[in-house]
């Protein structure tokens, strides 16, 4: 079922007049879902009266954001009503990120930082639930970034993820490269390969893992907290943070609710060495013209390539 609208019942006021509701009245600032004269749809907060602020607001499309000095409210206005579903996901994750706020200007502040991510997201089409292969698949990875890589090669490791960047692979680290899959408990016995440069490399070795999850109802990890914990593990490099949202920003992540009500435990992860042999389409090999070849290898099929990653200095 539909949610409704936190506009709903609000009435078109008379001119210079609002029909407003208070958004969340937990809320340690005062937002408010709005209407105007025009019956634009608005979120507007109010803050206190000694707020001198001179805003530098990020622009974004479809969207207009006006601060008024007399009040001191910022008003941000949705400019074409098709677009109603995806202004209340950004001034629900707004009201979100700003409740733990200690100030006025550190509300401001979180607002305008957060306020930048959606100026990226929306530049590249917008936000969209990540479907359920895609969650575990980025559960997988992101396993990975913290379990391998993290602990070798500290906040530099976010920059080994190259899969988000349009890179074949998932992961360049330590002369290697790295391609992670997702196995979930119960379902056939196979991984499937997006395409044939997924595991093909000239000259550098290559490693195949795959992190086998279980979905659970009690004791695992949901993928937001995953996320929060590479956050807070990337807390001290500014730069790591930032790249490391902006590439979940690539991928069409945002922190919303829903990626954090489905638990995964992690049962196992194999690595595989893709060398001479290995079960896999060589690019060379397909005759011209064929394009965007997906395929699936057996796990059985690899098992004689299980290998342990060799580390240098290890």
């Amino acid at each position: 079922m539909k949610t409704e609208s936190p506009w709903h019942g609000l009435a078109t006021p008379q001119l210079g007049a609002l029909s407003a509701r208070r958004a969340d009245p937990d809320h340690p600032f005062d937002f408010y879902y709005a209407v105007n004269a025009e019956s634009q749809l608005m979120l507007v907060l109010k803050l206190g009266s000694l707020v001198r602020w001179n805003p530098d607001l990020p622009r974004l499309k479809g969207l207009r954001a006006l601060w008024i000095d007399k009040t001191h409210e910022l008003h941000l206005m949705l400019a074409k009503a098709q677009d109603v579903d995806l202004f209340g996901l950004l001034c629900k994750d707004l009201i979100t990120c700003t409740s733990g706020a200690q100030s006025d200007a550190d509300c401001i502040e979180l607002l305008c930082t957060r306020l930048l991510k959606w100026q990226r997201l929306l530049s590249r089409g917008g936000p969209r639930l990540l479907d359920a292969h895609e969650i575990r698949g980025l559960f997988a990875e992101l396993s990975f970034l913290q379990q391998e890589l993290l602990p070798r090669f500290g906040p530099a490791a976010v920059q080994a993820w190259k899969g988000p960047s349009g890179f074949p692979q998932d992961f360049a680290a330590d002369n290697k490269v790295f391609e992670i899959k997702s196995h979930l408990v119960g379902s056939p016995q196979s991984v499937r390969i997006s395409s044939p440069s997924q595991l093909w490399v000239d000259s550098t070795d290559l490693y195949l893992c795959v992190y086998h999850l279980s979905e659970v109802s009690a004791g695992g990890k949901c993928l937001g907290v995953l996320i929060d914990e590479l956050t807070a593990a990337l807390g001290a490099s500014a730069s790591a943070t930032e790249e490391f949202e902006e590439k979940l920003v690539s991928l069409g992540y945002l922190d919303l609710p829903e990626y954090r009500t489905q638990l995964f435990a992690l049962v196992k992860n194999d690595a595989f060495a893709v060398t001479d042999g290995f079960p896999r389409i060589i690019p060379s090999t397909l005759m011209p013209g064929i394009q965007e070849v997906t395929y699936s290898i057996q796990l059985a099929a690899m098992s004689p390539f299980e290998s342990t990653i060799s580390w240098s200095g290890a």
